[in-house]
């Protein structure tokens, strides 16, 4: 909640990966402490069940890039997130989301053994 916290008094920007459920409810929540939230798919179709893809949706603070991948966590040198390295399913093309955190919105246990040795993490293996 410390980080949360930090969030909130700089007004940073955020991303959120994934597209279900989960990442449409913590991308939600954490409108609460950035300025805009970014919620990255790998598909065009989100797994979110309609009524939480309604409510991620409306909220003007929460902007949605589909068919993207994280290539690139910038910044992992310095122990810390500067931006996204993305690339688009569609065309291959690559951008740089300059964000201040990430969040893996990918379900209850997330999957996060390739941030391993680059990112801090709590014992539970989370960031």
């Amino acid at each position: 909640m410390r980080d949360l916290r930090r969030i909130f008094r700089l007004g940073k920007e955020i991303a959120v990966i994934g597209g279900g459920d989960s990442a449409m409810e913590e991308a939600l929540f954490l409108t609460r402490f950035a300025t805009k939230v970014t919620l990255i798919n790998r598909t065009e179709n989100f797994r979110a069940s309609r009524i939480m893809l309604d409510r991620a949706i409306a909220h003007p603070s929460i902007k949605f890039l589909s068919s993207t991948v994280v290539e690139e966590v910038l910044g992992v040198e310095e122990k810390d997130v500067k931006g996204l390295r993305l690339r688009s399913m569609k065309s291959g093309e690559q951008t740089v989301l300059p964000v201040s955190f990430m969040f893996l919105g990918i379900g209850h246990i997330p999957n996060a053994k390739m941030f391993a040795g680059q990112l801090d993490s709590t014992r539970m293996g989370t960031f």
